[in-house]
């Protein structure tokens, strides 16, 4: 493979971050999805982006439905806690959700 585009591959992995949301046991993944999207809906309103923005869906896990999503942040560590920040604020706003977030190429953490 050439070098350049190992290189480009590589970096494009790393400023990755994705996050899950899993939710109660037989909690409506459409009504959880409406909700958190109306809960952080204001706070993205003025937030101007690097490169993705901050977004939700429903997504099937091996241990079933969650909503999740994932951004390319670039080296926008202001962006990279931004979504950080509003998934912690999702799990004060809905005491019923545990998140995961994965940074590639740097940490994980997860909040119940």
């Amino acid at each position: 493979m050439d070098e350049d585009l190992l290189r480009a591959s590589v970096s494009a992995e790393a400023d990755l971050v994705e996050w899950r949301l899993y939710l109660e046991d037989g909690e409506d993944t459409q009504a959880a999805l409406h909700a958190c999207q109306a809960h952080v809906q204001p706070l993205l309103r003025d937030y101007i982006w690097q490169r993705e923005a901050f977004s939700l869906e429903v997504l099937q896990e091996s241990c079933g439905p969650c909503l999740g999503g994932a951004a390319h942040v670039g080296d926008s560590v202001e962006d990279e806690w931004f979504i950080t920040w509003l998934l912690l604020d999702l799990t004060r706003a809905r005491p019923g959700l545990s998140v995961r977030r994965v940074a590639r190429g740097a940490s994980v953490s997860s909040v119940r």
